[in-house]
C-alpha cells in the first residue's frame, strides 16, 4: 500500500475513535464518581449529574463533528490529487503536440529526403551512417546484407527531382509553422502550474532554440547542390538532432516527477 493509503488509514480510524474514546472516558468518570460519591448530600449528586451529561454532550458533538471534519479533509486531498492528475496529462500532451511533434516532424523529413535518394550501387555514403536518430539501424538484430549495403548520393538537380524536393519541403515548412501556438499553449501551462517553472521555462527556451537550429539546416540542406557539402550538413543536423531527443527524454521526465501547484 502507498504510503498516502496508510496515511488515510490511519486518519480514518483515529477520526472515528475519538467519540468512542470521549464516550468511554465519560461512562469510566461516571462510574467511579457514583463509586467515590454516593454518600454526599443532594447537591453535589445534582453537581455531578450534570458534569456527566456534559461530558455525554461532548462524546455526541465529537461523535458528529470530528468525523465530519476528517471526511471533509480526505475528499479535498483526493480531489487535488485528481485535479493534479489531469493537469500534469493535460501538459503532457500538449508537450507531445508541440515540442516532441516538432523534433519528429524534422527527424521525419530529412529521412525522408535521404531515403528517396538511396540505391544499392557502391557509394561514398552508406545510408545509415547518415540517416537520422529515428531512421537509424543500431544492430540490435541481424540486418539483411542488402540493407547494410544501401548508400546515398545526392541527387541531381533535374526536373522530376527539383518538383520532388520543392513539393515536399513546402509541405514540411506548412506543417512547421503552423504548429507554433501549440509551443505557446504547451509553454503556457508549465509557468501557470508547476512549483519550479521558472527552470522549466529556461529548459523548454533551451529545446526551442535548437529546435530553430535545426529548422535553419533543414533549409540550407535543401539549397545545397554540392554533394559533400549536403552530407556534412545532414551529419552536423544529426549531432544535433541526437542531442535534442535525449534533452527532450529528460524534460519529459522532469513534467512527470516536479511538483504541481494547484489553487
Amino acid at each position: 500500500m502507498h504510503l498516502f493509503g496508510r496515511l488515510n488509514c490511519f486518519l480514518l480510524i483515529l477520526i472515528f475513535s475519538i467519540p468512542l474514546l470521549i464516550s468511554l472516558f465519560g461512562t469510566v468518570y461516571s462510574q467511579n464518581d457514583n463509586l467515590t460519591k454516593g454518600n454526599n448530600s443532594q447537591n453535589n449528586d445534582n453537581d455531578d449529574s450534570t458534569v456527566n451529561e456534559l461530558i455525554q454532550l461532548i462524546g455526541v458533538l465529537g461523535g458528529i463533528a470530528i468525523p465530519t471534519a476528517g471526511a471533509r479533509f480526505i475528499v479535498n486531498n483526493w480531489q487535488q490529487k485528481k485535479e493534479t492528475s489531469e493537469i500534469r496529462k493535460e501538459i503532457l500532451v500538449n508537450f507531445q503536440e508541440s515540442i516532441k511533434d516538432y523534433i519528429v516532424l524534422m527527424d521525419t523529413f530529412v529521412a525522408k529526403i535521404l531515403l528517396r535518394f538511396t540505391s544499392t550501387n557502391e557509394g561514398e555514403y552508406k545510408l545509415n551512417d547518415i540517416l537520422p536518430y529515428g531512421y537509424k539501424l543500431y544492430g540490435h538484430i541481424q540486418v539483411p546484407e542488402i540493407i547494410q549495403s544501401l548508400t546515398f548520393s545526392v541527387p541531381d538537380r533535374n526536373l522530376e527531382n527539383e518538383d520532388f524536393l520543392e513539393s515536399e519541403f513546402k509541405k514540411f515548412e506548412e506543417v512547421f509553422f503552423n504548429k507554433r501556438g501549440s509551443v505557446t499553449k504547451f509553454l503556457s501551462g508549465v509557468r501557470q502550474y508547476y512549483e519550479k517553472e521558472e527552470i522549466l521555462t529556461k529548459k523548454v527556451y533551451h529545446l526551442w532554440d535548437e529546435l530553430m537550429i535545426l529548422h535553419h539546416l533543414i533549409c540550407i540542406i535543401m539549397r545545397t547542390k554540392n554533394q559533400n557539402e549536403f552530407v556534412s550538413l545532414v551529419k552536423e543536423f544529426n549531432t544535433i538532432l541526437e542531442m535534442s531527443f535525449e534533452e527532450m527524454k529528460e524534460f519529459d521526465h522532469l513534467l512527470v516527477m516536479e511538483k504541481i501547484i494547484v489553487n
